[in-house]
Order: C-alpha cells, then structure tokens, then sequence
C-alpha cells in the first residue's frame, strides 16, 4: 500500500469532524452537545492552534470561543521562556541537549519542572532547536503522565513559530485521547490535512485507543472496520491489540478471540500481551478450559507466556477450586525458567488456604523466600486467613505481629482478617481491642470491619453494644448496605429483640435501602418465629404488592409460619399458589407441611401431599423421617403385628420412602380398622402391605 494515499473523507464520516463538516455535526445526534455547542468547540481547536497571529492573540486575550461550563484543559498554564536561575537541568550545547532529549524521550523525566526547565533554555537558543527535538521533548513529558502539560507546551511551540511534522500531531492526539477528549484529537486532524500530512496508521490507533479508553469500544470497533473494509489504512499488530485490549474490557471475549483468528488470517503474528489479555479475561469468565487451549496455542506459536499469563492462569484454575492444577501450572512455569512473582504465589498461597491445607500453603510461602521473592502483606494475610479458618487464632495472631518486624505495615484486610476469626471463635474481647487499635492507627473501618464486627457481636447476644456499633459506624462516615442491614435482621430476630428489628426495617427503607429477597425472608421467619403470623402476612403482602416475585425460601418460610399457628389449611393453600406462580417446591418445604400433617392427623391430605413428595423424589428428613417410623412402630403393634426395630432401620436404610409408605398408609389402615373392623378391610390391608412390599423392592434410593 501506498503510504502517501490520501484517506478517502467520504469513507470515514468521523474524519469530517476534522475538517469541521457540519454534515457530520448532525449525524453526531447521540451527543450531549448542540450543533453550535460543537461548532464552537472545533472553532476554539482551529483557532487555537492556528498560526496566524490575529487569531493566536484573539485566543489569549480571552475571546470565548467555548461556552462557560466548557473550558479547555490548557487554557490556565502558560510557561515562561524567559531565563531562569533555578533552570534544574544545564545544558551547554546542542549535542548535549540532543543526547538528553533522545534518552528522555525514552524514559522521561523524574519532574515536570525538570522538563520545563530544559524547554525554557531551548526556547533560548539561537537558532532554535528543530522540531525533531521539541516532539522529543513532548513525548518525554507524555511519558510522565502529565498531558495537559504537553498541550501547553505545544501551545508555546507554536508561538515561537516552530514549524510542526506529524509525529508532533500524534502526540498531541494522543494527549487529548489519554484526557478523555476524543473529540479534540479528531480536530487535530484537520491541521493534518491543512500542513499536508497524512495520517497513518500510528494516528488512527491513537484515535481507536482513545475511544476505548473513553469507554466506546463499539465506535472503536466501527473506525477499525472502516480501516480495514477500505483499505485507506492497514491495521498493524497495536491496532490490532488496541482493540482486543477494549473488547476485554467490556467483556467481549468471543468477539476478541475472532479477531485474534482474523489477525492470524492476515498473517500478523499476535503477541504475548494479546494472548495473556484474552486468557485473563477466559479466566475471569470461568471459562479455564478454553484459556489452557490457548496456552497450548501459544508455544504451538513459540510465543513465550510470560509471569502474567501464568498469574492469570493461576488465578483462574484456583477461584474455580483446581488448586492441584495451579500448583501444575506453577510447575511448568519454572521448568521454562519463568519465575512466579509475589502475585503469583500469594494466589496459590490464598487458594491452599481456603481449602484448609495450610501445611501447603507454608510450603509455599518457604519457597517463594529461597527464590528471593519477597512476601507481602496480601501474601501473610492470605496465611492469617487459613488459620482463621480452622481456629488456629493463636498462628494467626504470630502471623499478624511478625508483619512489623517484616517491614510490612498492617492494612484494613489483615485487620478484618483477625477480627472476623476473633469473632467466629466468639472472642468478642480480643476482636474489640483490634478494632479499636487500627482506629489508632489512622485506618479507618470499612463497611465490611463493621459487618463483621456486628455479625460477631449479635452472635454474643450482645445486641446493645451491636447498636452502639452501628450508630458509630454512621457517625463515622460509614453508610451501612444491605447486608449490614441483613445482619442485623437476623441478630435482632434471634435475640427476640422484635421492636429493634422492627425498627431496623423502617430505617432501612428510609435510608433508601430497597429490601431484597433475602431481608423479605429474614424478617418473615423472624415474625413467625415470634409468633406474629398476623405481621408476617402484612409484609408477605406487602412484598407480593411491590410486584416482587417470591423464591423457593419466601414460600417456604411463610408456609412453616402457618404450619406452626396450624393454620393448614393456608399452607396448603400456598403451597398449591408457589406452584402455579412457576416456584415449584423443595425437599424443605414438603417436610414442613407433611410434618404438620402428620402432627395434625390430617389423614387424607397427607396421603396426597405424600404422594406429590414422591413423584418429585423428595426424600424425608431426619425430623420428618422420625414421626414416621414412630407412627409405624405404634400403629403396627396396635394391630398385634409387632415389627422389630431393627427391620426398620433397615429399611430405612435401603429405601426410606418405603418405610416411609408404609408407615402411611399402615397408620391410615390401621386406624380405619380401629373404627370399622372386619375381615374384608382386613384382607384389604393385606393386600396394601404387600403393594408397599413390591414398592420397596424397586423404589430407588435417595439419600446416600
């Protein structure tokens, strides 16, 4: 391709904006900006950058060019070129100054000053430096970070009529791109046009970059589509990377994994940073399977993986619980002489953790030592979680000292780290003290420090030094979540503190805190529990009047609320409505209303419950599984038919859904004959017995 071609206009309706097309203004119609708003925002770009003198000192007189609320980014710093005595760096000649500015370019300065210093002694030299050493000097400021400075200086080049190139342009575009002002670096493409350069591919992935940076990876994608649909410009390997890197950012994996097909297609070799962007984000998708192939397809390539797509790899095989092929994969990582960094094993060390192999895991951390990688606080506080998790507080405690001694300093999560393990152990003492210690210390408690320390504290039944947490939490700053809320709930309700509960639900609500599910069921438990059917009906209602639909655990807790004030009729009733709402029920909920069918002596619909329970293979629990086989037992040797104990376990063992049965339908018999007697409902009970026999032999067995 012909590197001077001229881009086609016509083909690229973004690149209108350039040349301040007032055409491509009224396409633009999902922006927040007027035409004229727009209008007056690339006047102020043209004029500003223009290199006549009238419109130069129109601009520095102030004349506004944008509207009030809009002001550019360089419009408050102006640098003097007069002599400095202060000036940081010294320079005595032009081979000098060369040789620093080619190695800034590359590195940058240590301070802004630094670089304004030597911009102020070349804006005395005599003649002046060429323009090759002015962008240089761009760049090495872009490099700091400090962009608004760069456009200033730009700004100061053109006053001393320091003629422009292209490099010059890209990185003023991309200046304005790192500032989220995408729209000012399309403008400058008109000064491309009007000097007589063409922008190339560098230009244009500077401009894709600056979308995804913006967030707008779908316009990227379009301008990159365009460039490839026309052919104007080629896309190169960072063009390509450029878009795969906002693909990933939005979660677009499949689209990123296509594009890296078609890159190879065109027969561009992807890099390690491509492959480790798309692996990351396979791995944070929970799709590992697919990031291990393209691992594989990496030294099919003889592209190297680096310490990142090993870390990612890591990370993502032990969130998924494949602890023993991370420690494969940190394996191979040092058989190809790529060493885990602190990252790296401060993952693994995380993960051995929470499975409890903290044996592992110290094992870990002594070879990450010899290595010479030197632990971090993430790392110990990875360890100090592990111990908490199987009460060994006393480890956890020594972990948490040594960090001092380290050179470490705690942080909020080593604190909540302890804190929560003090609490599950039910050291209320222990955890205040460290509460209080690391206000102290200057850190401030997390939502997450007081959530803890709550749970822990309604857990003590300590429910007056719970309030006065949370009203400290509040006076400090701290607003309280839904969770925070849900702790609470449940502490309050527990502890029979109904009125602090019932509070806790109003305040949420004021606060704007919608109630979920999740506090919905809390809070009806908690009424039912109390013995408040008549309360835990209002905010069922109250709930199903919001439009909220309820869950498996809404329905389920409501109907034990109405099975303990042997309100049946309406279990059952609810019951039949959770199904044709699309809930159906769980094992749970049929053990709750068949126990308070059986407590009730509900005989005929028992059976039927039973039945349904049985169609779903639902299996009875402990509870549910108890008054049966008592029932069984009472009912058979009333009829002078004494079973021993022991058959029964065994069935219940083999099949409890035929003990189960039995002790149905012979509770159900054995009554009738009670009442009516006679040989024909005897013969009539045979003949049950001998279906629940058949029953027996081929019902299979639930509960393993």
């Amino acid at each position: 391709m012909d590197p001077t071609r001229k881009v086609n206009l016509h083909r690229f309706p973004s690149l209108r904006f350039a040349r301040f097309d007032r055409d491509f203004l009224l396409q633009k119609k999902n922006e927040p900006f007027s035409i004229k708003m727009r209008t007056r925002r690339i006047a102020a770009i043209a004029l500003i950058f223009s290199p006549t003198t009238t419109a130069r000192n129109n601009y520095r007189k102030g004349y506004p060019f944008l509207h009030r609320h809009h002001t550019l980014l360089f419009h408050t710093t102006q640098f003097s070129t007069n002599p400095s005595p202060t000036d940081v760096i010294a320079i005595s000649n032009r081979k000098q100054l060369q040789k620093l500015l080619l190695e800034k370019s590359k590195t940058g300065f240590h301070k802004l000053e630094e670089a304004l210093s030597l911009f102020r002694q070349m804006a005395r030299f005599r003649p002046l430096p060429s323009v090759i050493d002015f962008t240089q000097l761009l760049t090495a400021v872009a490099k700091m970070k400090e962009y608004s400075s760069v456009i200033s200086l730009y700004k100061e080049i053109r006053e001393l009529g320091i003629p422009i190139n292209e490099y010059t342009l890209n990185v003023l575009i991309n200046c304005f791109c790192r500032l989220n002002q995408g729209d000012f670096g399309f403008a400058i493409l008109g000064i491309f046009y009007k000097c007589g350069y063409t922008p190339d591919v560098a230009t244009f992935t500077t401009l894709i970059n600056g979308y995804v940076l913006e967030g707008k990876t779908s316009e990227a994608v379009n301008l990159f589509i365009r460039l490839i649909k026309y052919g104007d410009i080629e896309p190169n390997e960072i063009t390509y990377g450029t878009i795969m890197k906002g693909l990933c950012k939005v979660g677009d994996t499949t689209m990123a994994i296509r594009l890296l097909r078609n890159m190879q297609q065109c027969n561009y070799r992807p890099d390690v940073v491509m492959y480790s962007t798309i692996i990351d984000n396979l791995c944070k998708d929970g799709n590992i399977d697919d990031a291990l192939g393209l691992l594989s397809e990496m030294r099919e390539w003889d592209i190297m993986p680096d310490v990142v797509t090993y870390s990612s790899l890591v990370d993502g095989l032990c969130k998924s619980g494949r602890v023993k092929d991370a420690t494969g994969i940190l394996n191979d990582m040092t058989e190809r002489n790529i060493f885990p960094d602190a990252v790296t094993f401060s993952m693994l060390i995380d993960a051995l953790c929470k499975e409890g192999r903290t044996k592992e895991a110290e094992a870990i951390l002594e070879i990450m030592i010899r290595r010479g990688e030197k632990p971090n606080v993430i790392t110990y506080s990875a360890l100090m979680d592990g111990y908490c998790l199987q009460g060994q507080m006393k480890k956890a405690k020594e972990v948490f000292n040594s960090l001092v001694d380290k050179g470490l300093e705690h942080n909020i999560r080593s604190y909540n780290i302890l804190i929560n393990g003090f609490c599950n152990k039910m050291n209320i003492g222990e955890a205040m003290d460290l509460f209080r210690e690391m206000s102290r210390k200057g850190l401030k408690p997390t939502t997450s420090t007081y959530n803890t320390l709550l749970k822990g504290l309604l857990h003590a039944r300590r429910c007056d030094a719970a309030d006065h947490i949370f009203h400290e939490m509040i006076c400090n700053g701290q607003n309280p979540d839904i969770l925070t809320y849900s702790i609470l709930l449940d502490g309050f309700f527990k502890n029979q503190k109904i009125g602090k509960a019932v509070e806790m639900f109003r305040s949420m609500q004021d606060q704007g805190i919608v109630p979920d599910s999740f506090i919905y069921s809390i809070v009806i438990n908690g009424m039912c529990k109390a013995g408040k059917i008549e309360d835990a009906r209002k905010v069922f209602s109250t709930f199903l009047a919001k439009g909220l639909k309820p869950d498996v655990k809404i329905y389920t807790t409501m109907i034990s609320g109405l099975c303990k004030a042997a309100l049946l009729d309406e279990a059952e009733e609810l019951l039949l409505q959770m199904e044709k709402n699309g809930c159906p029920p769980n094992s749970v909920t049929y053990n709750i209303i068949v126990r308070a069918f059986l407590e009730k002596g509900a005989g005929p619909k028992l059976e039927i419950v039973l039945q349904e329970m049985i169609n779903r293979s639902f299996s009875p629990d402990a509870r549910t599984m108890s008054i049966l086989v008592g029932l069984l037992k009472d009912d058979v040797q009333g009829m002078g038919r004494s079973l021993d104990a022991s058959t029964i376990a065994l069935g219940d063992a083999q099949s409890p859904w035929g003990v189960a049965s039995g002790a149905i339908v012979g509770h159900l018999l054995a009554t009738s004959i009670a009442i009516l007697g006679g040989g024909f409902l005897a013969n009539y009970i045979s003949e049950k017995l001998v279906g629940i026999q058949e029953q027996q032999r081929v019902m299979p067995n639930f509960i393993t």
